[in-house]
């Protein structure tokens, strides 16, 4: 492929980036706890949640349907999170990314309503392994 080739790619198309990021709500349990439940605690390995996982879902789920909306217009970049899409489709994707934000806004705020109940009830849940520092975002 000769540098018009390239060009032309590029005179068509366009890069865009597009990264998320959602807290995830969880955290590995400290190593030292778990060889107090089993001595042999290379084949033991926990994760626990800071809040109930379903509070989440919404936010995760909006900011994968955007990703996928993105992905389904692009074509195959060696970059993650960059693609590659036709300059045509440009004025659609950025509508559809505008919705998305304003739906992830909705669903954070939703998500930030519930939280204090959602740590109330972590608290109750995990007893000893509730660590309050954990659960501030």
């Amino acid at each position: 492929m000769d540098n018009n080739e390239y060009d032309d790619v590029f005179q068509r198309a366009c890069l865009i980036q597009l990264t998320t990021a959602v807290w995830q709500g969880s955290r590995q349990i400290d190593q030292h706890l778990l060889e107090k439940i089993n001595a042999n605690s290379d084949w033991l390995r926990g994760r626990k949640y800071l809040i109930d996982p379903e509070i989440l879902l919404p936010v995760r789920a909006i900011a994968g349907q955007a990703r996928n909306a993105v992905a389904k217009y692009s074509y195959s970049f060696p970059i993650p999170s960059v693609y590659l899409i036709p300059k045509e489709n440009l004025a659609g994707i950025d509508e559809q990314l505008q919705d998305f934000q304003i739906k992830f806004q909705t669903e954070v705020m939703k998500f930030e309503s519930a939280y204090s109940d959602a740590r109330y009830q972590a608290r109750q849940v995990l007893g000893k392994l509730f660590n309050e520092a954990l659960t501030l975002i």
